[in-house]
């Protein structure tokens, strides 16, 4: 028996296709492997075209860890935003005006992206400012469903992961509805 091991896929043709052609367009050329798979992930994702493919994106990646002597999993962390449609009144001078991000109310949305940095314990966790909540997929504490915690601050939500599981996360959170902030607890 032969099989032709060449033209296989995970999920919708369409959706393959349109990874490939994205893929391997001449824009993303000379972009690390990494980066061109995330950035065709996401024009897949954002085709509404193919309806069989939506929602988040989480990129995973393999590294060599020098402790474990072993390749093992390192979730990517990032955060992702839409500014509502907003008038912004510039005063002049050497003055900061913040953008706010949104809301229900205005529009516009944030979702941050954060990681475990316990190799023990790999996991992700989604956090939602706008809906004053975020989710922990954790393998380890329950590999059928994101447990649910309710916070409207990503800092405190990384800290109440910390507290209730001894899970450390590391990412970019939304601070006061304007501020992007890098943060890690500790391990």
């Amino acid at each position: 028996m032969f099989l032709d091991h060449t033209n296989l896929w995970i999920g919708d043709i369409n959706g393959f296709n349109k990874y490939q052609s994205e893929y391997h367009n001449e824009k993303n050329k000379g972009k690390a492997e990494f980066a061109r798979m995330g950035i065709a992930f996401s024009e897949v994702i954002k085709d509404e075209q193919i309806s069989s493919v939506s929602d988040f994106q989480i990129g995973v990646d393999t590294v060599y860890h020098q402790d474990l002597k072993s390749l093992i999993f390192i979730y990517e962390f990032k955060a992702e935003f839409s500014f509502a449609n907003q008038k912004i009144k510039v005063p002049g001078g050497k003055h900061f005006t913040p953008m706010n991000v949104g809301g229900a109310p205005i529009g516009g949305y944030s979702i941050c992206y954060l990681r475990s940095v316990n190799v023990y314990k790999p996991g992700v966790a989604i956090h939602f400012p706008q809906g004053e909540f975020g989710m922990l997929f954790c393998p380890k504490l329950n590999h059928n469903k994101a447990i649910v915690i309710k916070e409207k601050d990503g800092e405190y939500f990384a800290k109440k992961v910390w507290e209730l599981y001894n899970i450390a996360l590391e990412g970019i959170v939304l601070k006061n509805g304007f501020t992007f902030k890098y943060i890690v607890n500790e391990n």
